[in-house]
């Protein structure tokens, strides 16, 4: 489908749902054309999307796959790969906030659930996911081989305050925040992995801007960039907790501001409370159970039974988590374990993987040559018609 009009006729190049309670399952969005929500446009209401298959969709302006504005959208078990836009590669969360007596945290309220992106590109900000001013919690969810030109190789979260936890990053790239870059947002990030993401600048894993970030129990390794390997924090003061950061190269830079690590394995050190140097002797990227890839630790890292014990408490009302990343119940041994996963010598069986599978699908081209100009960060705003 293309939707290549005006107004209304340029939303939803497959699909475009208004103020609607549609339950769509097992289909597929592919080769859709459209301004905003390549393959599908929401926007109000509490549409609910499952086992449903996102590909090679594309928006000239943002949410290739999928673009969802002032919704309860529910996306659970799907799949977006080879998805393209200018904002939001695969998806879209937008919370325009016109909605009386109620806040933009309120009106947008997406949730993700054991659902894949891979090689998905954005020309601007978000290869993958963008969540501007929107509330989203993504759980149990995989980012692989997305790319941004900009910010945020798998997301770019703006003015928001996502929950993001039980999620696997690998491979993503961009020119800042290799994996996600967050920009004047309070993220919470729980039981992640950050895994060989990449950025030209800074952040490889992770770039702050004037963002109260909050990592508990994740683990970075082997992700790359010129200043910052894990994570590069602008003018803010970001909290790491129970988490292990190693093999990025310069693990932690920040310009402006104050990082607190506690209870952390950081390569080459790092001041704060039982913080530790020493080769957390990670695994591989596998399935090891659950619903997406993590890195376990030896039997014999210095990561086991090292971190605060459960329930304790990180800042607010954030505290150490109950289950790790495969949702294997904590702890294990003595103690809770730094970093995304428990060890454990017999882990749980792999979990079934999402409906939507995600295999056979091949990446975008790298689109080499390509000539970008940032815009003004007022011209990104979606605006209504």
């Amino acid at each position: 489908g293309g939707a290549v009009g005006d107004g209304e006729h340029a939303l939803g190049g497959g699909m475009r749902l208004t103020d609607g309670y549609t339950i769509i399952a097992n289909c597929t969005f592919q080769d859709n054309l459209a301004s905003r929500g390549g393959g599908l446009y929401v926007r109000g209401g509490a549409p609910l999307v499952r086992d449903t298959f996102f590909i090679e969709n594309e928006a000239s302006n943002q949410g290739g796959g999928l673009y969802n504005e002032d919704s309860r959208l529910s996306v659970t078990d799907c799949s977006f790969a080879d998805n393209r836009a200018r904002l939001g590669g695969a998806m879209m969360n937008y919370a325009a906030g016109d909605t009386e007596g109620a806040s933009a945290a309120q009106i947008s309220t997406p949730s993700i659930k054991r659902s894949s992106f891979y090689g998905n590109v954005a020309l601007e900000a978000g290869g993958a996911v963008s969540n501007w001013r929107s509330a989203a919690m993504v759980t149990d969810s995989s980012f692989s081989s997305n790319r941004s030109f900009i910010e945020g190789g798998a997301m770019f979260n703006r003015e928001c305050s996502p929950q993001i936890s039980a999620c696997t990053f690998d491979s993503n790239r961009a020119e800042n925040g290799g994996a996600v870059t967050n920009w004047d947002s309070d993220p919470v990030m729980t039981n992640c992995t950050f895994f060989s993401n990449s950025a030209a600048a800074s952040g490889g894993g992770m770039l702050n801007d004037k963002s109260s970030v909050i990592v508990v129990n994740s683990t970075f390794t082997r992700n790359r960039a010129s200043s910052g390997g894990a994570m590069f924090s602008f003018e803010c003061s970001p909290i790491v907790a129970n988490s292990i950061l190693w093999g990025n190269g310069t693990e932690i830079r920040t310009l402006g501001g104050t990082i607190t690590v506690s209870y952390s394995i950081v390569e080459g050190g790092h001041a704060g409370e039982r913080n530790i140097d020493e080769d957390p002797r990670l695994g591989a990227l596998l399935n090891n159970g659950g619903f997406t890839d993590t890195c376990l630790p030896h039997p014999e890292s210095p990561a086991v039974d090292s971190g605060m014990p459960v329930g304790s408490r990180v800042s607010g009302n954030v505290v150490v988590p109950a289950v790790d990343q495969r949702g294997t119940a904590r702890p294990k041994g003595t103690g809770v374990d730094m970093g995304a996963c428990e060890y454990s010598e017999a882990p749980d069986p792999p979990a079934p993987a999402p409906g939507g599978g995600g295999g056979g699908c091949e990446s975008v081209p790298a689109g080499a040559g390509a000539a970008l100009v940032l815009l003004p960060l007022a011209l990104l705003l979606p605006r209504r018609r």
